[in-house]
Protein backbone atom coordinates (compact mmCIF):
# COMPACT_ATOMS: atom_id res chain seq x y z
CA UNK A 1 0.00 0.00 0.00
CA UNK A 2 1.29 3.47 -0.35
CA UNK A 3 0.82 6.81 1.04
CA UNK A 4 1.73 10.19 -0.58
CA UNK A 5 1.56 14.19 0.07
CA UNK A 6 2.05 17.03 -2.75
CA UNK A 7 2.87 20.01 -1.09
CA UNK A 8 3.78 23.99 -2.50
CA UNK A 9 7.48 24.47 -2.20
CA UNK A 10 6.83 28.31 -1.88
CA UNK A 11 3.75 28.34 0.39
CA UNK A 12 4.58 25.13 2.13
CA UNK A 13 0.23 24.22 1.75
CA UNK A 14 -0.82 20.79 1.75
CA UNK A 15 -2.74 20.23 -2.00
CA UNK A 16 -2.71 16.57 -1.59
CA UNK A 17 -2.28 14.28 1.30
CA UNK A 18 -3.06 10.03 1.71
CA UNK A 19 -1.61 8.71 4.92
CA UNK A 20 -2.57 5.15 4.65
CA UNK A 21 -4.70 3.05 2.81
CA UNK A 22 -8.49 2.16 3.38
CA UNK A 23 -8.90 4.32 6.78
CA UNK A 24 -11.73 2.25 8.22
CA UNK A 25 -10.78 -1.41 6.39
CA UNK A 26 -10.34 -4.25 8.60
CA UNK A 27 -6.69 -4.22 10.22
CA UNK A 28 -4.51 -6.64 8.47
CA UNK A 29 -0.77 -8.51 9.43
CA UNK A 30 0.59 -6.45 6.30
CA UNK A 31 -1.75 -2.92 6.62
CA UNK A 32 -2.16 -0.88 9.53
CA UNK A 33 -4.84 1.27 8.25
CA UNK A 34 -4.87 3.86 10.45
CA UNK A 35 -1.52 4.35 10.89
CA UNK A 36 -0.15 7.69 9.18
CA UNK A 37 3.22 6.70 6.93
CA UNK A 38 3.30 10.06 6.26
CA UNK A 39 4.06 11.76 9.96
CA UNK A 40 5.72 8.43 10.82
CA UNK A 41 9.03 7.49 10.90
CA UNK A 42 10.45 4.84 8.11
CA UNK A 43 13.93 4.69 6.04
CA UNK A 44 14.56 6.55 3.41
CA UNK A 45 17.03 4.78 1.62
CA UNK A 46 18.55 6.55 -1.61
CA UNK A 47 16.36 9.08 -1.04
CA UNK A 48 18.13 10.31 1.65
CA UNK A 49 21.70 10.56 -0.71
CA UNK A 50 20.08 14.19 -2.19
CA UNK A 51 20.01 15.80 1.96
CA UNK A 52 24.63 14.34 2.08
CA UNK A 53 25.13 15.83 -1.75
CA UNK A 54 23.54 19.21 -0.85
CA UNK A 55 25.08 19.05 2.36
CA UNK A 56 28.71 18.40 1.07
CA UNK A 57 28.09 21.02 -1.18
CA UNK A 58 27.12 23.62 0.70
CA UNK A 59 30.04 23.05 3.02
CA UNK A 60 32.40 22.94 -0.10
CA UNK A 61 33.14 19.52 0.83
CA UNK A 62 32.82 18.70 -2.67
CA UNK A 63 31.69 19.66 -5.65
CA UNK A 64 29.13 18.75 -8.29
CA UNK A 65 32.24 18.12 -10.19
CA UNK A 66 34.50 16.45 -7.80
CA UNK A 67 35.41 12.69 -8.84
CA UNK A 68 34.20 9.83 -6.32
CA UNK A 69 35.73 6.53 -6.66
CA UNK A 70 32.76 3.47 -7.02
CA UNK A 71 34.77 1.00 -5.75
CA UNK A 72 34.20 -1.63 -2.89
CA UNK A 73 35.96 -0.65 0.02
CA UNK A 74 36.16 -2.12 3.78
CA UNK A 75 34.79 0.70 5.80
CA UNK A 76 34.60 -1.05 9.25
CA UNK A 77 36.21 -4.38 10.21
CA UNK A 78 32.92 -6.28 9.54
CA UNK A 79 31.63 -3.72 6.99
CA UNK A 80 32.16 -3.79 2.75
CA UNK A 81 29.23 -2.24 1.16
CA UNK A 82 28.40 -2.16 -2.24
CA UNK A 83 26.05 -0.79 -5.14
CA UNK A 84 22.28 -1.87 -5.43
CA UNK A 85 23.43 -3.45 -8.63
CA UNK A 86 26.49 -5.27 -7.13
CA UNK A 87 28.46 -3.01 -9.74
CA UNK A 88 31.65 -0.52 -9.68
CA UNK A 89 32.04 2.13 -12.01
CA UNK A 90 35.64 3.28 -11.07
CA UNK A 91 35.92 7.36 -10.81
CA UNK A 92 32.58 8.26 -11.08
CA UNK A 93 31.46 12.48 -11.23
CA UNK A 94 29.51 13.70 -8.07
CA UNK A 95 26.58 14.67 -10.22
CA UNK A 96 26.26 10.91 -11.92
CA UNK A 97 27.20 9.09 -8.78
CA UNK A 98 23.60 10.79 -7.35
CA UNK A 99 21.93 10.34 -10.11
CA UNK A 100 22.99 6.59 -10.63
CA UNK A 101 22.21 6.36 -6.74
CA UNK A 102 25.69 4.61 -6.30
CA UNK A 103 26.17 3.53 -2.34
CA UNK A 104 30.09 3.84 -2.56
CA UNK A 105 30.40 7.31 -3.47
CA UNK A 106 27.34 8.23 -1.09
CA UNK A 107 29.83 6.76 1.72
CA UNK A 108 32.16 8.38 0.81
CA UNK A 109 30.88 11.85 0.50
CA UNK A 110 29.14 11.59 3.75
CA UNK A 111 32.67 10.74 5.37
CA UNK A 112 34.18 14.42 3.48
CA UNK A 113 31.23 16.16 4.31
CA UNK A 114 30.89 14.36 8.47
CA UNK A 115 27.98 13.00 9.99
CA UNK A 116 27.27 15.17 12.61
CA UNK A 117 27.45 18.05 10.25
CA UNK A 118 24.66 16.66 8.04
CA UNK A 119 22.46 16.24 10.88
CA UNK A 120 23.55 19.79 12.01
CA UNK A 121 21.66 20.31 7.87
CA UNK A 122 18.95 18.04 8.09
CA UNK A 123 18.13 20.49 11.16
CA UNK A 124 17.90 23.23 9.76
CA UNK A 125 15.75 21.83 6.92
CA UNK A 126 13.58 20.30 9.98
CA UNK A 127 14.11 16.97 9.53
CA UNK A 128 13.27 15.17 12.66
CA UNK A 129 15.05 11.79 13.61
CA UNK A 130 13.24 8.65 15.08
CA UNK A 131 15.78 8.52 17.61
CA UNK A 132 16.52 12.69 18.00
CA UNK A 133 19.05 14.91 16.78
CA UNK A 134 22.17 13.14 17.01
CA UNK A 135 21.09 10.05 15.51
CA UNK A 136 22.87 10.77 11.90
CA UNK A 137 25.94 10.99 14.14
CA UNK A 138 25.74 8.08 15.77
CA UNK A 139 24.81 6.12 12.56
CA UNK A 140 28.36 7.15 11.22
CA UNK A 141 28.68 6.52 7.49
CA UNK A 142 26.17 4.31 6.85
CA UNK A 143 23.48 7.30 7.66
CA UNK A 144 24.69 8.01 3.93
CA UNK A 145 22.44 5.69 2.54
CA UNK A 146 19.05 6.44 4.19
CA UNK A 147 19.69 3.85 7.44
CA UNK A 148 18.00 6.85 9.92
CA UNK A 149 14.22 7.04 10.27
CA UNK A 150 13.00 10.22 8.80
CA UNK A 151 9.53 11.29 8.87
CA UNK A 152 8.39 11.78 4.99
CA UNK A 153 6.72 14.82 5.65
CA UNK A 154 9.43 16.64 6.42
CA UNK A 155 11.61 15.06 3.15
CA UNK A 156 9.59 16.52 1.03
CA UNK A 157 9.73 19.99 2.29
CA UNK A 158 13.41 19.60 2.53
CA UNK A 159 13.74 18.58 -1.63
CA UNK A 160 10.99 21.67 -2.06
CA UNK A 161 13.93 23.80 -0.72
CA UNK A 162 15.78 22.58 -4.00
CA UNK A 163 13.09 25.13 -5.99
CA UNK A 164 13.15 27.72 -3.76
CA UNK A 165 16.30 28.69 -3.19
CA UNK A 166 17.45 26.74 -0.51
CA UNK A 167 14.41 27.88 2.02
CA UNK A 168 12.17 25.37 3.75
CA UNK A 169 8.29 26.19 4.06
CA UNK A 170 6.20 24.03 6.83
CA UNK A 171 3.51 22.47 5.85
CA UNK A 172 0.20 24.37 6.18
CA UNK A 173 -2.85 22.19 6.35
CA UNK A 174 -5.74 24.54 7.70
CA UNK A 175 -5.48 27.97 6.17
CA UNK A 176 -8.91 29.36 8.23
CA UNK A 177 -11.44 28.21 10.12
CA UNK A 178 -14.60 29.90 10.25
CA UNK A 179 -17.77 29.91 12.25
CA UNK A 180 -20.92 30.69 10.64
CA UNK A 181 -23.08 32.75 12.90
CA UNK A 182 -26.15 35.24 13.08
CA UNK A 183 -25.96 38.76 13.45
CA UNK A 184 -28.18 40.55 16.38
CA UNK A 185 -30.49 41.12 12.92
CA UNK A 186 -30.72 37.61 12.16
CA UNK A 187 -27.97 38.15 8.95
CA UNK A 188 -25.87 35.03 8.28
CA UNK A 189 -21.89 36.40 9.58
CA UNK A 190 -18.74 34.56 9.37
CA UNK A 191 -16.63 34.54 12.20
CA UNK A 192 -12.74 33.57 12.08
CA UNK A 193 -11.56 31.29 14.51
CA UNK A 194 -8.35 30.72 12.93
CA UNK A 195 -5.74 32.22 10.30
CA UNK A 196 -2.29 30.83 9.30
CA UNK A 197 -0.01 33.07 9.79
CA UNK A 198 1.82 34.15 6.26
CA UNK A 199 4.90 31.45 5.88
CA UNK A 200 8.08 31.66 7.41
CA UNK A 201 10.78 30.36 5.28
CA UNK A 202 14.10 28.45 6.70
CA UNK A 203 17.50 28.36 5.22
CA UNK A 204 18.95 25.13 4.46
CA UNK A 205 21.14 25.77 2.08
CA UNK A 206 22.54 28.27 -0.14
CA UNK A 207 20.65 29.46 -3.45
CA UNK A 208 23.34 28.60 -5.18
CA UNK A 209 23.60 24.79 -3.90
CA UNK A 210 19.83 24.40 -3.95
CA UNK A 211 19.95 24.95 -8.13
CA UNK A 212 22.70 22.49 -8.12
CA UNK A 213 20.89 20.01 -6.53
CA UNK A 214 17.50 21.03 -8.46
CA UNK A 215 19.80 20.34 -11.89
CA UNK A 216 21.38 17.55 -10.57
CA UNK A 217 18.02 15.41 -10.47
CA UNK A 218 16.15 16.77 -12.56
CA UNK A 219 18.80 14.79 -14.88
CA UNK A 220 16.52 11.21 -14.14
CA UNK A 221 13.71 12.76 -15.89
CA UNK A 222 15.99 13.65 -18.91
CA UNK A 223 17.04 11.07 -21.40
CA UNK A 224 20.20 12.53 -22.52
CA UNK A 225 21.70 12.71 -18.82
CA UNK A 226 20.17 9.56 -17.29
CA UNK A 227 19.90 6.76 -19.87
CA UNK A 228 18.59 4.70 -17.05
CA UNK A 229 15.81 6.69 -15.68
CA UNK A 230 14.70 9.42 -18.22
CA UNK A 231 13.38 7.66 -20.38
CA UNK A 232 10.83 6.41 -18.12
CA UNK A 233 10.38 9.31 -15.79
CA UNK A 234 10.51 11.73 -18.30
CA UNK A 235 7.50 14.33 -18.56
CA UNK A 236 6.33 15.55 -21.65
CA UNK A 237 2.54 16.73 -20.74
CA UNK A 238 3.65 20.58 -21.40
CA UNK A 239 1.45 22.75 -24.06
CA UNK A 240 1.62 20.56 -27.04
CA UNK A 241 3.77 17.71 -25.40
CA UNK A 242 6.40 20.03 -24.25
CA UNK A 243 8.79 18.68 -22.02
CA UNK A 244 8.95 19.13 -18.54
CA UNK A 245 11.73 19.97 -16.36
CA UNK A 246 11.32 17.68 -13.17
CA UNK A 247 13.58 16.98 -10.37
CA UNK A 248 13.15 13.24 -8.70
CA UNK A 249 15.06 10.67 -6.83
CA UNK A 250 13.96 7.54 -5.58
CA UNK A 251 14.60 5.44 -2.28
CA UNK A 252 15.30 1.86 -1.72
CA UNK A 253 16.54 0.68 1.89
CA UNK A 254 19.37 -1.51 1.59
CA UNK A 255 16.78 -4.58 2.63
CA UNK A 256 14.19 -3.88 -0.07
CA UNK A 257 11.41 -3.33 2.92
CA UNK A 258 10.57 0.60 2.08
CA UNK A 259 10.12 2.21 -0.95
CA UNK A 260 9.90 6.00 -1.87
CA UNK A 261 9.87 8.46 -4.55
CA UNK A 262 10.56 12.19 -3.60
CA UNK A 263 10.51 14.95 -6.16
CA UNK A 264 9.59 18.28 -7.14
CA UNK A 265 9.18 20.99 -10.11
CA UNK A 266 10.52 24.51 -11.09
CA UNK A 267 8.66 27.94 -10.00
CA UNK A 268 6.11 28.44 -12.89
CA UNK A 269 5.88 32.23 -14.19
CA UNK A 270 2.44 32.58 -12.37
CA UNK A 271 2.61 33.12 -8.92
CA UNK A 272 -0.84 31.56 -8.23
CA UNK A 273 0.10 28.16 -9.47
CA UNK A 274 1.93 25.90 -7.24
CA UNK A 275 5.97 25.28 -7.28
CA UNK A 276 4.94 21.38 -6.45
CA UNK A 277 7.12 18.95 -4.18
CA UNK A 278 5.76 15.29 -4.06
CA UNK A 279 6.88 12.48 -1.66
CA UNK A 280 5.35 9.01 -2.56
CA UNK A 281 5.86 5.88 -0.32
CA UNK A 282 5.27 1.99 -0.65
CA UNK A 283 5.60 -0.75 1.91
CA UNK A 284 3.89 -3.36 4.63
CA UNK A 285 2.92 -2.09 8.08
CA UNK A 286 4.89 -5.51 9.40
CA UNK A 287 7.92 -4.55 7.72
CA UNK A 288 7.53 -7.49 4.98
CA UNK A 289 9.19 -7.04 1.55
CA UNK A 290 6.58 -5.75 -1.03
CA UNK A 291 6.27 -8.11 -3.87
CA UNK A 292 4.29 -8.32 -7.06
CA UNK A 293 3.58 -11.76 -8.46
CA UNK A 294 6.43 -13.29 -6.10
CA UNK A 295 8.64 -10.90 -7.62
CA UNK A 296 10.59 -7.95 -5.13
CA UNK A 297 9.14 -4.51 -5.91
CA UNK A 298 11.76 -1.74 -5.85
CA UNK A 299 11.36 2.20 -5.83
CA UNK A 300 11.40 2.36 -9.43
CA UNK A 301 8.75 -0.17 -9.95
CA UNK A 302 5.71 1.29 -7.65
CA UNK A 303 6.58 4.52 -5.90
CA UNK A 304 8.29 6.35 -9.00
CA UNK A 305 5.62 5.22 -11.04
CA UNK A 306 3.08 6.72 -9.02
CA UNK A 307 4.95 9.55 -8.92
CA UNK A 308 5.35 10.41 -12.68
CA UNK A 309 1.18 9.65 -12.93
CA UNK A 310 0.35 12.02 -10.28
CA UNK A 311 2.64 14.92 -12.03
CA UNK A 312 1.72 13.85 -15.41
CA UNK A 313 -1.90 14.05 -14.81
CA UNK A 314 -1.73 16.97 -12.96
CA UNK A 315 0.39 19.20 -14.57
CA UNK A 316 -0.91 18.19 -18.07
CA UNK A 317 -1.00 21.30 -20.22
CA UNK A 318 0.60 23.66 -17.58
CA UNK A 319 3.69 25.90 -18.72
CA UNK A 320 6.81 24.20 -18.24
CA UNK A 321 9.34 26.60 -16.53
CA UNK A 322 12.97 25.54 -15.78
CA UNK A 323 15.00 26.34 -12.59
CA UNK A 324 16.54 29.40 -12.16
CA UNK A 325 20.21 30.33 -11.06
CA UNK A 326 20.95 32.86 -8.69
CA UNK A 327 22.50 35.99 -9.53
CA UNK A 328 25.39 35.42 -7.46
CA UNK A 329 27.29 32.27 -5.98
CA UNK A 330 27.75 29.47 -9.00
CA UNK A 331 31.06 28.90 -10.71
CA UNK A 332 30.21 27.14 -13.81
CA UNK A 333 33.34 25.43 -15.86
CA UNK A 334 33.53 22.49 -18.83
CA UNK A 335 35.59 19.77 -16.84
CA UNK A 336 36.41 16.50 -18.62
CA UNK A 337 33.74 14.32 -17.96
CA UNK A 338 35.88 10.89 -16.98
CA UNK A 339 38.73 12.97 -14.56
CA UNK A 340 36.75 16.33 -13.54
CA UNK A 341 39.97 18.05 -14.38
CA UNK A 342 40.53 20.59 -17.48
CA UNK A 343 39.20 18.91 -20.74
Amino acid sequence: WSSDVCSSDLTGDVLAYVGSADYYGKNTQKLDPKFDVIQGFRQPGSAWKPIVYATAIDTRAITAGSVILDVTTQFGADWDPHNAGEDERGPVLARKALQYSLNLPAIRVIARARPEVVGQYAARAGIQFLTGPKAMRNAGLAGAIGTVETRMLDLVSAYGSFGNDGFVTKPRFILKVVRKTKDSAGKPVEEVVYEAPKPEPTKFISPATAFIMADILAGNTNPKDNIYWGPRFQLTNGPGGAYRTAGLKTGTTNDIRDLSAYGLLPQPPNPRDPAVALGVWMGNSDHSQPTLGGNLLFASDGPAEVWHAFMRDYMKGKPVPTFQKPDKGLVQATIDSYSGGKP
